[in-house]
């Protein structure tokens, strides 16, 4: 695949603003810089190298977002928007596992959230909504194990559901309280499930250890197909955490997932550094083989839906949905971090954080039980004073095609890796760097792919 950049250019009263160019074929995709798409043919960019637009082809281009018209842009977005719309609470610092990886390791100990606190800081939530006007939000539990507060869980929807107020509840769970019994009290309570598993036996079995020292798969495992049995058409999602031991293991894990478990939608995330005392730095991912680790997963997800298999990878979705239509999904890496923006968390204090990086004090946003805890404006006011706000240091991206998408990356990824979170997320900076040129091949070469990759739902506009 062949690239280049279409410079800016001004014909009569229509300004063309520049655009990255991806050549394969007969056919080229073009990406503005403020993030839209669109696919033409390699003599329609002849035209615009040439700075000779038909009236089709200048009104089509700017209906798509590539310039402006009498000095006005057609697509036009505010910086830096204030409007949460993904909510986490600490339920529990408990946990029955104790995965070498995790950010936070409280194993066995800790404590579930007071019901006290937890009804104080959904109301004050649902107060924010109805403050300003927000019908429905996406709400995650956090921990530890979740499903250890599986009956505060359940109560908090309902103060939600009372409240007039649509919440979109999805567990991630590690599958091991995953009982018939549980899943269908969270089924019958409109709440979605993700299980981490990691993939085969051996490769999950490698990190993911209950806090006895016992393996974990067979359990899980059990639990799944009990539920699959009874609920075969139920959409309970999966997330895979990789490592350099599952590095050689991607195929076959994708394959298990999906031909022996049943799942449709699966997710793969790196490892990052949990920043606990005796953390394995050797199971991390090195950056030179990131690109193939990126190459391996989008084959094996790619030959699963080739074999006729029902499949969508989560990161992969998110990406292709931001190339073909700014669909920006992904809160945390598809228009840069919203984190405090988009993104808010509450710890069992009701203290209040940017993302999940609760217990970071230093970027601890307030309190819901301040003097002055409007949420908007205790955000206002953290843009000013507070460290996790500071303007991120981008020169060296300015001339990346996907820095709309990506901005720097997550700002907890930066804190995870020792860095500030004005840095740059390097590693998100290399999956961005391997995986985007990969789904714009797929879009010049194997559109009928993509409708798959993407479940049907992007229309690509040719």
């Amino acid at each position: 695949m062949k690239y280049k950049y279409l410079t800016p250019f001004k014909q009569d009263e229509y300004v063309f603003s520049g655009a990255h160019c991806f050549t394969m074929g007969n056919n080229s995709f073009l990406l503005s810089e403020n993030g839209v798409s669109i696919v033409l043919t390699n003599n329609l960019i002849s035209s615009i190298e040439h700075c000779e637009l038909s009236d089709d082809l200048a009104f089509k281009l700017y209906q798509r977002g590539f310039g402006s018209v009498y000095g006005k842009e057609r697509l036009k977005e505010p910086e830096n928007l204030i409007r949460p719309t993904l909510f986490m609470i600490d339920f529990t610092t408990k946990c029955n596992c104790n995965c070498v990886y995790c950010l936070r390791h409280f194993e066995d100990v800790g404590e579930t959230i007071s019901n006290e606190m937890l009804e104080k800081i959904t109301k004050y939530i649902i107060q924010y909504c109805k403050s300003n006007h927000i019908q429905r939000i996406s709400f995650q539990p956090w921990g530890g194990e979740p499903l250890i507060a599986l009956k505060q869980i359940i109560e908090c929807k309902k103060i939600f559901d009372e409240a007039g107020v649509k919440a979109d509840f999805i567990i991630q769970t590690n599958g091991l309280l995953l009982t018939l019994d549980n899943y269908e009290k969270l089924r019958s309570n409109n709440i979605a499930v993700g299980v981490s598993i990691d993939g085969i036996e051996l490769v999950h079995d490698a990190h993911r250890l209950d806090v006895r020292g016992n393996t974990t798969h067979s359990a899980i495992v059990r639990n799944l197909k009990m539920i699959h049995e009874k609920y075969p058409d139920d959409n309970i999602g999966s997330l895979s955490v990789n490592s350099m031991f599952s590095r050689d293991h991607i195929a076959e894990n994708v394959n298990y997932l999906v031909n022996e478990l049943g799942f449709h939608s699966i997710k793969f995330n790196l490892v990052h550094p949990s920043g606990a005392d005796g953390f394995d730095n050797t199971i991390l991912l090195k950056k030179e083989d990131i690109a193939q680790y990126v190459r391996d997963l989008v084959d094996a997800v790619v030959n699963c839906i080739d074999s006729g298999k029902d499949c969508i990878e989560v990161n992969i979705f998110d990406k292709l949905g931001n190339l073909l239509d700014r669909s920006n999904r992904n809160i945390c890496n598809s228009r840069g971090c919203r984190g405090g923006l988009s993104f808010i968390s509450f710890d069992q204090q009701g203290n209040i954080y940017p993302c999940e990086m609760i217990g970071c004090t230093e970027y601890c946003l307030g309190n819901i039980s301040d003097a002055h805890n409007d949420l908007t404006e205790l955000i206002k006011e953290a843009q000013v004073k507070n460290g996790y706000y500071t303007e991120r240091k981008l020169n060296s991206c300015n001339a990346c095609p996907f820095i709309y998408f990506c901005r720097g990356g997550c700002k907890a990824s930066c804190l995870a890796y020792g860095k500030k979170p004005c840095d740059v997320d390097q590693m998100e900076c290399i999956i961005n760097q391997s995986l985007y040129p990969i789904l714009i091949e797929l879009i010049l070469t194997e559109p009928h792919v993509v409708e798959q990759l993407i479940g049907k739902r992007v229309e690509i506009r040719w």
